[in-house]
C-alpha cells in the first residue's frame, strides 16, 4: 500500500494527465483482473532495483524486491540466488560492499548483511522507522551509510571481527529543521574522499553532510523545485556535486575549496539548452 503515498503525490500528474484514462477508465478493471497477479507476485516482481559488477570475479549481481542473484558474465547463466526476505517485507535498496559481502534494506527500515560466498546472514539491524531508499559503503570509515523515507541517515560501523550489529550502534543524522528538514530522502552519494555525503529529497533539495563531525554543511535548493531528486554524483574535475530530478533537470553545485562553494553553477533540462550561472557577473541581467 505505498506508505505515505507516492513521494509528493504525482507532481504535476502524469504528462498530459491520463488522456482518456487507462483503457477508457478501467472498464471492469484490467482485463481479467491481473491474471496471476504481478509477475512472481508482489512483493517480488521482476523489476530490478540495482545491478553491480563484482570486479575481478567475472560475475554480476542483481537485486529485486524478492531477493538477490549472481550471474556469470561469460555465459549469462544464473549462478546463485540469495534468500534476503526480512519478515516478508519487500527489499527496497541494495549495496555490494565488495566481492564477498552485500547489504540490503527493506520496506520496514531494516538492513541485512549477507555473504556472497556462503549465503550466510552476517548481521541484521533496524536503524530506520520507514523504507530504506539508499545504501552506500564508506570503505575508509568502515561504515555502512543508509537513508530512509523517515528523513534519517544512519552511519553504522562495520565490526572487523564480524560481530553483531544493533540499531543503537548507528549514528543517526537528521536535518535540524528549516528548509529540506521534513522531506523524505530519495538517494545518497559519497564524495571520493568520504568527507561529504549528499542526500536528495522528494522536495527537490540536496543536503550536504560533513561526515567526520556529523554536521550538515549546506542545503542546495532552487534547481529542483518542481521535482524530487533522483540521482547524485560527485565529480573530481571540476569539483562539483551533480544532481538530477524527476522533471529532467540536471544541476551542478560548486564544492569546497571553491570560493562559491555550494553555489549553483549550472542547471539544464535533459533535452534542452543549458542555463549557466556565474558568480562574477557585472550586473543582475548578465547573471
Amino acid at each position: 500500500g505505498f506508505p505515505g503515498g507516492f513521494p509528493g503525490g504525482f507532481p504535476g500528474g502524469f504528462p498530459g494527465g491520463f488522456p482518456g484514462g487507462f483503457l477508457d477508465g478501467f472498464p471492469g478493471g484490467f482485463p481479467d483482473g491481473f491474471p496471476d497477479g504481478f509477475p512472481d507476485g508482489f512483493p517480488g516482481g521482476r523489476s530490478i532495483l540495482a545491478m553491480r559488477v563484482l570486479d575481478g570475479t567475472g560475475t554480476a549481481v542483481t537485486a529485486t524486491a524478492a531477493g538477490v542473484r549472481t550471474w556469470d558474465l561469460a555465459s549469462g547463466r544464473a549462478l546463485r540466488s540469495f534468500d534476503c526476505a526480512l519478515g516478508g517485507a519487500a527489499l527496497t535498496a541494495f549495496c555490494a560492499r565488495c566481492s564477498r559481502r552485500f547489504v540490503v534494506g527493506d520496506h520496514s527500515g531494516r538492513l541485512l548483511e549477507l555473504s556472497f560466498l556462503s549465503g550466510r546472514r552476517l548481521r541484521e539491524w533496524s536503524p530506520h522507522d520507514a523504507e530504506v531508499v539508499a545504501i552506500v559503503y564508506a570503505d575508509r570509515r568502515r561504515a555502512i551509510v543508509s537513508a530512509s523515507w523517515d528523513g534519517t541517515i544512519a552511519l553504522t560501523p562495520s565490526p572487523a571481527g564480524g560481530g553483531a550489529m544493533r540499531a543503537d550502534d548507528a549514528t543517526l543524522l537528521r536535518a535540524p529543521g528549516g528548509e529540506g528538514a521534513a522531506s523524505e530522502l530519495t538517494c545518497l552519494a559519497l564524495s571520493h574522499d568520504e568527507q561529504l555525503l549528499a542526500a536528495g529529497s522528494t522536495a527537490g533539495s540536496v543536503q550536504l553532510w560533513q561526515l567526520t563531525h556529523g554536521r550538515r554543511e549546506a542545503v542546495c535548493v532552487g534547481a529542483h523545485a518542481q521535482g524530487e531528486v533522483t540521482a547524485l554524483a560527485f565529480a573530481r574535475q571540476p569539483q562539483l556535486l551533480l544532481a538530477t530530478d524527476s522533471r529532467g533537470a540536471v544541476a551542478g553545485w560548486a564544492l569546497p575549496p571553491a570560493a562559491d562553494k555550494f553555489a549553483l553553477r549550472f542547471c539544464c533540462a535533459h533535452a534542452e539548452a543549458c542555463l549557466l550561472y556565474t558568480s562574477d557577473a557585472a550586473d543582475e541581467e548578465d547573471s
